[in-house]
């Protein structure tokens, strides 16, 4: 299969390589660190969009490792979104394979839309509805991507028959660059999405693309029943809220199907009965810190919580709590697991708050590809003195790597196994944490 993709996308490039530089250029600035569908849950253990690569967290063994080379896709690109399915199927999307499905064995997807758009591939948001049926967003237009088709005779490289732009402009206006951030199915069926209109641009100055966008069970079942072949049909979605220029990043509903979705603005609650958008900032509740929240999601009893770059904050129906630690920076994701919320954070690691506390979690050596090994007592030593790190092992070593926090490696030998101890000499300059694998454990060292 990987090589089939390989061998397309190459064969892509070659003929729009030209077209596919100044196409890149022109769309790149759609691109949103913010993309908050990073985490999801699937035999229990957390899987994780991480900088590079997917990783997996085991609950049990608490244990951290690479995913990717499991799967059979790079470990070295960065994946945009990851869902779990009912039937126990992982849905991913990076721009290098577009979307792929994983139910035991790989689905890649792939149509005329990667020739015609092959430097842009902004999937943030992927939604399963009740009937079973998976939907992912993009620029402007959003795929019924369980609609799944062999692609060629080997039947191992599949594509989308299905695709919509959404025509959402209000009045019917024509425009641009709706960038599909979070989707969320209503109890009654209805599809709900929010968009980060930042870079749109409309036909008409004076109409503005919707925010928060609303498509309806009986209008979805509709477009369905038929088979829509490349470029797209219009999804023709109703827009609710209209705002000018507004990052609207991550949307949930709560028990009485109230829509909750974050901005730049802040805090949204919107009636579904009054029709109401109601919007919390720190002046309109001084509970709530002066700070932008990005990341949503509800627990199983009914609070919703939400994330800013250095705070996690639960609303219980009546009051916003706020909780922190030193560790809490850059957060980019979060997930309600039971009595558990997960954060990930852009430096790859993962806090799991639970009891009021957090516990951090690092990704590092799985991002790196060390796989780490659950042992019971360490039997390396790792250590520095007068800027040579010294390492030890009891049992004899077999090899020895040194990477930097960045992930660069700066050391590497085989050896026999004979030698318990080496000393390896470090770079004047360097700084900071730095990561041993003797063997096959990990051990973690601070340079200052």
């Amino acid at each position: 299969m990987k090589n089939i993709v390989l061998e397309y996308n190459l064969l892509l490039i070659l003929i729009l390589f030209p077209f596919t530089i100044s196409y890149a250029d022109q769309f790149s600035k759609f691109k949103n660190e913010l993309h908050t569908n990073r985490l999801t849950l699937r035999d229990n253990a957390v899987w994780i969009v991480a900088s590079k690569g997917l990783v997996k967290y085991d609950k049990t063994a608490e244990k951290v490792s690479s995913v990717s080379g499991e799967l059979g896709i790079r470990p070295d690109i960065e994946y945009l979104s990851i869902a779990s399915t009912s039937d126990n199927s992982l849905w991913f999307a990076s721009e290098y394979y577009g979307v792929i499905k994983y139910d035991g064995k790989m689905y890649d997807y792939a149509d005329s839309y990667i020739a015609e758009q092959i430097g842009q591939r902004y999937m943030y948001a992927f939604i399963e509805d009740s009937d079973g049926r998976v939907f992912v967003g993009d620029l402007d237009n959003i795929f019924y991507v369980d609609n799944l088709t062999p692609f060629d005779s080997n039947k191992s490289y599949y594509h989308c028959l299905q695709m919509y732009q959404l025509s959402n402009v209000a009045d019917g206006a024509t425009g641009g660059g709706f960038l599909i951030m979070d989707m969320e199915f209503d109890s009654k069926g209805n599809l709900w999405i929010v968009s980060d209109n930042s870079n749109a641009n409309i036909n008409d100055s004076e109409r503005e693309l919707a925010t928060l966008i609303k498509k309806s069970k009986d209008g979805l079942n509709e477009i369905l029943e038929t088979t829509n072949m490349f470029p797209y049909s219009f999804f023709d979605a109703e827009p609710i809220l209209n705002f000018e220029n507004i990052n609207a990043t991550s949307l949930v509903l709560d028990k009485e199907d109230n829509i909750w979705f974050t901005s730049e603005e802040g805090i949204h609650c919107y009636n579904q009965i009054s029709l109401k958008d109601s919007i919390m900032t720190n002046a309109t509740n001084p509970n709530i810190p002066a700070t932008q929240f990005y990341a949503n999601d509800t627990d199983d009893i009914g609070n919703i919580w939400f994330s800013s770059s250095t705070t996690l904050m639960k609303y219980d129906g009546t009051d916003f709590i706020t909780y922190t630690c030193p560790d809490y920076n850059e957060a980019r994701s979060i997930l309600c697991d039971g009595d558990i919320v997960w954060v990930l954070l852009k430096d790859d690691k993962l806090l799991k708050f639970q009891n009021n506390e957090f516990e951090t979690i690092d990704l590092t050596p799985a991002v790196m590809g060390i796989s780490e090994t659950v042992i019971e007592a360490n039997k390396t030593k790792a250590y520095i003195a007068n800027g040579v790190l010294n390492v030890e092992n009891e049992e004899g070593i077999t090899s020895v790597e040194v990477y930097n926090s960045l992930g660069t490696p700066l050391f590497r030998r085989e050896t026999g196994g004979e030698d318990t101890s080496i000393q390896i000499p470090l770079p004047a300059t360097l700084n900071g944490v730095i990561i041993v694998k003797v063997n096959n454990e990990v051990v973690k060292v601070i340079c200052n």
